[in-house]
C-alpha cells in the first residue's frame, strides 16, 4: 500500500495533538518513506495554508481548523465499541435528496460522514442504519453535521417497518465479508507481531504505519451493527487486536525517532 505524503503527516501530527509535532520527526518519519526533506517541507506548506494544520511555533505543527472535526472523529476509534447498545429495532435516516449535488467536494464530505456512521443508501437521498449508536439523535446529527453533513439535511428515527422491509434493509452490509474480514484482519496482524522482532527498528517503524493504518481505516469505518447481526466476538477481538497493534506501533515509532533524533539536517 502506497503512502502519500500527506496521510504520513497528518497521521504522524494526529497522533501527537494536541502536543504539537516537531518538524524533524515529519522529515525523519519522511526518509522511512523515501520521501526527500523538501517534498514533506513542501506538502507542510500546502496543509498549513489549507488550514488542515497550524504552527504552534517555529518547527511545531498541530492539526487546523479545517481538520479538527475530523480528527476529533478520528482520535476516538478506540471507544468504537462503547458507543453502541442494544438495538430496539428502530433504524437511523438521513435525507437528503433535495440537496445540492454540484459541489463534488462537498458531496465527498457528505458521503464521507454516513458512511463513517455506518449509513448506507437505500434509495437516491435516503440513507439509514440501526439504531443502536449510545446516543441522541441530535448527538448523531452533530457528529454527521461535523463531519460534513449539510445543515438541511434530515436526520430522524424511523420504526413500524414490516418484517420483509428489514431483511431487504439488512442486505445493504455484506454481513458475511464483515465477519470474514474481523477474523482474517485480526490474524494478520498477530501474524506481523510475532514476527517483528526479526525487523530493524526502521522496518518495523515503515511496516507497522501501513499495516496500522489500513486496520484503524477499518475500524473508523466499521458500521456497528447490533451485536444480532454479525459475528459480535469477532469483532471485539479484532478491535481489541488493533489496539494493541497501534499501541506496538507507536512505541516502535518512538523508539526510531529517539534513536534517530540527532541526525544532523533536519531543520
Amino acid at each position: 500500500m502506497e503512502v502519500l505524503a500527506r496521510q504520513l503527516i497528518l497521521d504522524m501530527v494526529m497522533v501527537r495533538h494536541p502536543l504539537p509535532c516537531p518538524v524533524h520527526d515529519l522529515l525523519l518519519a519522511g526518509r522511512v518513506f523515501a520521501m526527500t526533506d523538501n517534498s514533506i517541507r513542501v506538502t507542510v506548506t500546502r496543509l498549513v495554508t489549507q488550514g488542515h494544520l497550524s504552527t504552534a511555533g517555529r518547527g511545531l505543527y498541530v492539526m487546523g481548523p479545517s481538520a479538527e472535526h475530523l480528527a476529533q472523529e478520528l482520535r476516538n476509534w478506540r471507544q468504537a465499541e462503547s458507543r453502541l447498545r442494544a438495538w430496539d429495532g428502530h433504524y437511523l435516516l438521513v435525507y437528503t435528496g433535495d440537496m445540492s449535488r454540484s459541489d463534488r467536494s462537498a458531496l465527498r464530505r457528505q458521503e464521507r460522514a454516513l458512511a463513517m456512521l455506518g449509513f448506507r443508501e437505500v434509495r437516491r437521498g435516503l440513507s439509514l442504519r440501526p439504531d443502536n449508536l449510545d446516543a441522541s439523535l441530535a448527538d448523531v446529527r452533530e457528529r454527521l453535521q461535523a463531519l460534513g453533513l449539510p445543515l438541511g439535511a434530515m436526520v430522524a428515527r424511523l420504526d413500524g417497518l414490516e418484517s420483509s422491509e428489514e431483511a431487504v434493509l439488512r442486505d445493504l452490509w455484506p454481513l458475511q465479508q464483515l465477519d470474514e474480514n474481523y477474523r482474517q484482519l485480526n490474524q494478520k496482524l498477530q501474524n506481523w507481531l510475532n514476527q517483528a522482532a526479526s525487523l530493524t527498528t526502521e522496518q518495523a517503524a515503515r511496516e507497522s504505519f501501513v499495516w496500522g493504518r489500513e486496520a484503524i481505516h477499518q475500524v473508523l469505518f466499521d458500521p456497528l451493527l447490533p451485536d444480532s447481526w454479525i459475528d459480535a466476538q469477532a469483532r471485539r477481538m479484532f478491535f481489541q487486536g488493533v489496539i494493541a497493534f497501534d499501541e506496538f506501533g507507536q512505541n516502535i515509532w518512538r523508539q526510531f525517532l529517539q534513536q534517530t533524533q540527532d541526525e544532523a539536517g533536519l531543520y
